[in-house]
């Protein structure tokens, strides 16, 4: 959301509501094309703890994470293919696939480097915006307004901002289930570690 440009270089400024995943990405893609950006995260500690499982098998991810200066050094676990166990713990289909296994906390820590910490604010709950021709002003629940040149909206499927924006577009459930296990590496026996660790594995 923005007026016509009014600033250039490292005058403009950018608000982004949300400090997740895609909140860091907006951040620091323009931060590195030279906008003063601010990150306002409603959650007033950490986000932590995620979910595991973030796989990628193009070079979409790493291209976007090299061209924000987030870099991709240690960014994940190389597998070299899939496979399916049985209940019994027998191979019963595989499929060669080269891809990288990351976890939500290690791409958020990546992204944040890229990121100026002193601007990233917690415990800020968006209430509203107003925009004239000079920019945007946001409003927080605890009284805080900041102006900016760009406000960008990155707080989720239950979006506030585009619940003010656009309160007539309405998220749908498509329908969502799995289960995930993330057991201690010196819990499982030499065989399961032999038979699962090298590969993305599903068991039926």
């Amino acid at each position: 959301m923005t007026p016509a440009g009014r600033q250039t270089g490292s005058n403009r400024r950018v608000i982004v509501i949300g400090g997740s995943i895609a909140g860091l990405f907006v951040a620091a893609f323009l931060r590195r094309a030279g906008w003063q950006v601010d990150i306002y995260e409603r959650s007033s500690v950490e986000l932590i703890g995620r979910g595991v499982g973030i796989f990628a098998s193009h070079l979409e991810l790493f291209e976007a994470l090299d061209k924000c200066g987030a870099g991709t050094v240690d960014i994940g676990v190389i597998v070299y293919k899939r496979i399916t166990l049985s209940r019994k713990g027998d191979v019963i289909a595989e499929k060669p696939m080269l891809q990288i296994v990351t976890s939500w906390d290690r791409l958020r820590q990546v992204l944040l480097k890229a990121v100026d910490r002193q601007r990233y604010h917690f415990g800020h709950i968006f209430e509203r915006v107003e925009q004239d021709g000079n920019g945007v002003r946001v409003h927080f629940a605890n009284g805080r307004s900041e102006r900016a040149d760009l406000l960008v909206a990155c707080d989720g499927f239950r979006s506030s901002v585009r619940g003010q924006i656009a309160p007539e577009v309405q998220p749908v459930y498509s329908g969502y289930y799995i289960w995930r296990g993330a057991p201690n590496e010196s819990d499982l026996s030499p065989e399961t570690r032999r038979t699962v660790f090298p590969y993305y594995t599903i068991s039926g």
